[in-house]
């Protein structure tokens, strides 16, 4: 399990379903994102995403070249795929900026009144 990994992932670009199973992939993953070889039947487990929506996902991370094959490529019965976890192959976030020192994103929008104070 790399924290340093999961950690990146947050730092990441992408739609929540993708950040999800990189967030599953990166707990895995050691700190340089190499020895990654989760089942897909694990992983849908662990996310809550249909075995065919995991490989249909990791498909797309290996043609974007987020997922690379290490070792024992095609995998197969009985045989793992060891994949590295490439998080440079994916658009960054830009950085958290807040609109004024020691207000939170929560109490900023109640100050402009788009939100209703909780509870009501």
């Amino acid at each position: 399990m790399s924290v340093k990994m999961m950690t990146a992932v947050f730092g990441i670009d992408a739609v929540p379903l993708q950040k999800l199973l990189l967030i599953a992939l990166a707990d895995h993953a050691d700190d340089d994102g190499e020895n990654v070889w989760p089942s897909v039947p694990y992983l849908s487990w662990k996310t809550n995403l249909s075995e065919s929506g995991v490989r249909k996902l990791m498909k797309r991370f290996r043609d974007d070249g987020v997922l690379i094959a290490l070792d024992r490529e095609g995998g197969g019965r009985r045989r793992s795929v060891i994949y590295r976890l490439n998080l440079d192959a994916l658009p960054a976030k830009a950085a958290f900026a807040r609109e004024r020192k020691g207000a939170s994103p929560a109490g900023i929008e109640r100050a402009k009144g788009r939100k209703k104070p909780y509870p009501p």
